[in-house]
C-alpha cells in the first residue's frame, strides 16, 4: 500500500465526494435526507480528508488503510448505480 502515491488517495476521494453529493442532493430533493444525514457526511468527509493528509505526510499501511476506511464510508453516501445485466456474460468471468 505505500508504493501507492498520495495522489492516487485524493483521486479517488475526489470521485467519491462527487458521488455522495449527487447521492445527497438526490435524497434532499425527495425530502428524504435529514439533517444528522448531512451533519454525518459532512463529519465522515472532514475526517476522512484529515485521514488523507495523514497518510500523505506519513505513508503507512495502516495510514492508508485508514484512509480507504474513510472513502468508502463516504460511498456509503453515494446513489446506487444498476449494473446491467450482460447477455451471456456472468460478473466476475472471463469471457472464452
Amino acid at each position: 500500500m505505500q508504493s501507492r502515491s498520495p495522489s492516487v488517495l485524493l483521486t479517488s476521494y475526489a470521485i467519491a465526494n462527487g458521488m455522495a453529493e449527487h447521492g445527497m442532493i438526490v435524497r434532499i430533493m425527495q425530502h428524504k435526507a435529514t439533517k444528522t444525514d448531512i451533519a454525518r457526511l459532512i463529519a465522515i468527509d472532514h475526517n476522512t480528508w484529515q485521514l488523507i493528509r495523514q497518510a500523505a505526510f506519513s505513508p503507512t499501511d495502516a495510514n492508508f488503510r485508514l484512509a480507504d476506511g474513510g472513502i468508502m464510508q463516504i460511498l456509503d453516501y453515494a446513489t446506487p448505480v444498476p449494473q446491467p445485466a450482460v447477455d451471456g456474460i456472468k460478473p466476475g468471468l472471463a469471457a472464452p
